[in-house]
Order: C-alpha cells, then sequence, then structure tokens
C-alpha cells in the first residue's frame, strides 16, 4: 500500500538529485492538495519513480548545486558509431 512522503523526504530526495528545494517543495505540494494522485487521476504507487518521470528534468537542475557544469540533455539521442 502506498504511503505518502513527508514534505522534508520529497525536499532532501530533490537536492540529493541536484535540484532545488523549491522545486521539492513545489512537486509535494502538487502531490499532497491531490491526494498523491496524478494528474490523470491514478494514484501514485512510487513517489520517487513518479519524481524522476516527471519531475527530474536537465532544465529543472539547480545550477547552484552542480556548479553550472554543462550536463548534456538525456532527452538528446546519443550518436552510433
Amino acid at each position: 500500500k502506498f504511503s505518502p512522503p513527508l514534505q522534508s523526504e520529497v525536499i532532501l530526495y530533490f537536492i540529493e538529485k541536484g535540484y532545488s528545494k523549491e522545486l521539492g517543495i513545489k512537486a509535494f505540494n502538487y502531490y499532497d492538495v491531490a491526494n498523491w494522485k496524478d494528474g490523470k487521476g491514478n494514484q501514485v504507487k512510487n513517489w520517487k519513480q513518479k519524481m524522476q518521470s516527471v519531475w527530474f528534468k536537465e532544465d529543472n537542475k539547480d545550477n547552484k548545486t552542480n556548479n553550472n557544469i554543462y550536463l548534456p540533455s538525456a532527452n538528446k539521442k546519443r550518436r552510433q558509431s
């Protein structure tokens, strides 16, 4: 059975992955107000997986925590040799 995380757990997870506290709060509030259902009305089953698939995008990275190092987007296809 799904057990919703605490706001502090979500914030810590975001910071550990290189994202801002503010984005963690925004993500937490988004799901918390909807009783941990996604935009389609489906119950969230794994909150960490949901954060990775929805919120963890290169454009959302907190540049202060990764020293402004450019990281190529994970969505770009790699060249095949």
